[in-house]
């Protein structure tokens, strides 16, 4: 899984893990190519069962480490060293995103500033920018410091990440999917995802809420929420048209 951040990809990746034919890595996120400095690629496979281990049960692994779709550079690193692998993309309304990033930040310790306070910095840094894959280029390729980079932003303009995956990794390899459509009926999502994408035998999944899903959160600042939905309007726009899908945002 290679995001969004805060789409769901805890609940998805361990609800899908629960079927008999996927062993999972050993933790959720490794984060090997969006390392500044990666190991070698033992280092990353030995996160991962065995191909005996896999073999025995027709079965197959992976990981789920959600900031893998914002970097422009890292669909063509990834199909290189693993040209088979499976691609979903797990995708939440933005502005409900940011606020669910901002909340996670909140209780990390990594900010201490107000919601409203939080968005307009990085409307200050976006400086009216139109968000392109020029802008994605220049600010997330790689050793480009993400100090002042308006990710809460970018985070949410899912249609230029995509853009770069579906440039290197052929569609039927890259799966895009509506959270809301997941949270709906985890199940038979669950069932087709692990059936008709990944090739794997019938399975009956049981749902199980995870830790994170039961956490409440203030509410939302309106006026910051409206600014947002009104920041994305055009962006979903475009992605509506370039999926030919209606995500309902």
């Amino acid at each position: 899984m290679i995001g969004a951040q805060k789409a769901g990809t805890t609940s998805f990746y361990k609800n899908l893990a629960t079927h008999p034919q996927i062993l999972p890595a050993w933790t959720k996120e490794i984060h090997y190519f969006d390392q500044a400095e990666r190991p070698s690629l033992d280092w990353y496979r030995a996160h991962f069962p065995t191909e005996r281990e896999l073999a025995d049960i027709g079965g197959i692994t992976g990981e789920a480490s959600p900031s893998y779709c914002l970097f422009p550079h890292l669909p063509k690193m990834i199909h290189q060293c693993l040209p088979t692998c499976k691609f979903i993309f797990l995708l939440r309304n933005p502005a409900q995103r940011a606020y669910s990033t901002y909340q996670y930040n909140i209780r990390g310790g990594m900010t201490d500033i107000s919601f409203q306070d939080w968005i307009d910095r990085d409307f200050a840094r976006l400086a009216g920018r139109a968000i392109d894959q020029e802008m994605f280029a220049e600010l997330l390729s790689g050793g480009h410091s993400l100090e002042n980079v308006p990710l809460a932003l970018l985070r949410g303009v899912y249609v230029e990440q995509l853009k770069f995956w579906h440039a290197v990794v052929p569609k039927d390899q890259l799966l895009v999917l509506n959270s809301a459509d997941y949270f709906a009926n985890p199940a038979s999502v669950l069932r087709s995802v692990s059936t008709d994408f990944l090739k794997l035998d019938d399975h009956r999944f049981e749902y199980r809420k995870t830790r994170t899903e039961a956490r409440s959160y203030p509410k939302v600042d309106e006026a910051a929420a409206h600014r947002l939905e009104e920041f994305y309007r055009p962006y979903n726009k475009k992605l509506t048209a370039y999926l030919g899908r209606d995500f309902g945002w």
